[in-house]
This record gives C-alpha cells, sequence and structure tokens, in this order.
C-alpha cells in the first residue's frame, strides 16, 4: 500500500525528496525500495527518505549533528557498549556494585527514553534513585565524550530536535511533506 501510494504521489508531482517513509524492518525497507524502483525509477527512489525508524533517525543526526552534542560520524552503542558505559559510570561514582549492578541500571535508562524522559524527570526520592540519577548523568557525559548515541538516542534525539524551537525544529518539520508509515506486522 504504501508502495503505490509513493507512486501516486510522485505521479502527482510531488518531489520524492520531500516524502519521508518508514517501516519497522530491513527487510521491509528493503522490498518497499525494489518495489518503487520500478513505479518511479531509481532517480525518484534514491532522493525520497525510505527506511527502518532507527535508520531514518541515524540520517536525521547525521543531517542535523550541529544541533546536537556530537559531530555527524558519531558511533552507535549497543546493549554490550552501553553496558560497558554504565560500568564506567558507576565506577566514576564510586556506587555499591551490589545495589546498582550494571544491567539494571542500563534497563532503567532504556525504559525512561522509551518513555521520552531525561534524568532530570525521575524524582530521586529514595537512595537508590538518586544513585541511578547521577549514573545517568554521568552514563550521558560518556556517551557525549566517545561521540556516540545509543540506540534509544536514534529515535528519541530527532524527536526532541523536531518538536524542539529554533533552525533545527523547522527544517525537521517542513522537511517533508508527506510521511508515511507502515503498519507494523505482528
Amino acid at each position: 500500500v504504501l508502495t503505490h501510494r509513493i507512486a501516486k504521489l510522485v505521479e502527482r508531482g510531488v518531489d520524492p525528496a520531500s516524502i519521508l517513509a518508514v517501516t519497522f524492518t530491513n527487510k521491509a525497507a528493503g522490498e518497499m525500495e525494489e518495489r518503487l524502483i520500478p513505479l518511479i525509477g531509481r532517480d525518484a527512489t534514491d532522493v525520497l527518505w525510505l527506511g527502518t525508524f532507527h535508520a531514518t533517525g541515524v540520517r536525521i543526526l547525521r543531517a542535523l549533528a550541529a544541533f546536537t552534542t556530537r559531530k555527524s560520524d558519531f558511533s552507535i552503542y549497543d546493549e554490550h557498549d552501553q553496558l560497558t558505559v554504565v560500568k564506567q559510570a558507576i565506577d566514576e561514582l564510586h556506587l555499591d556494585k551490589k545495589q546498582f549492578s550494571a544491567g539494571d541500571v542500563r534497563d532503567r535508562i532504556v525504559d525512561a527514553k522509551e518513555k521520552a524522559l531525561t534524568w532530570s524527570d525521575i524524582p530521586a526520592d529514595d537512595k537508590w534513585t538518586e544513585g541511578f540519577v547521577r549514573a545517568w548523568e554521568s552514563y550521558e557525559r560518556w556517551l557525549e565524550a566517545a561521540n556516540a548515541f545509543d540506540f534509544e538516542d536514534l529515535l528519541l534525539v530527532p524527536m526532541r530536535l523536531a518538536e524542539g524551537p529554533g533552525a533545527a525544529g523547522e527544517k525537521l518539520r517542513t522537511r517533508f511533506q508527506h510521511v508515511l508509515v507502515d503498519e507494523r506486522a505482528e
């Protein structure tokens, strides 16, 4: 459906560069691209933005890196990398490793980011939460120093840029005339 919708838009004169189409898997994005080439041509397919949510986030972050605290050649940290950084943060803060396991802290950071929270949104009303918030702040400093984003940032940071005031938000809000989202097949 999305493929034919994109083809109809291009047929009606919409600039393919003003179309964003996102899907959930690399396989779906690849199949969509393969179907689009015979319908609208390689040149048009090459300029439209088509990919997974995370790949689109990476593309946005690389294009708008100047509006973040990272350079455009940033790294993307996977779960293993995240655990390493969380361990560094726990060590840096001299937190009790029995109380603050890297896995638990990392899982809480991921959970909070998936809810679009920041550490300042977390009420530090007990010792553990206070330590967690400090560990998360340190974790973010480590990521910034390493010029890296974690997997959750690939969605969260572009969302914050788009919602925010200023040039980055304006660029993202006006960049695409058409945003098409693939249905999730369960």
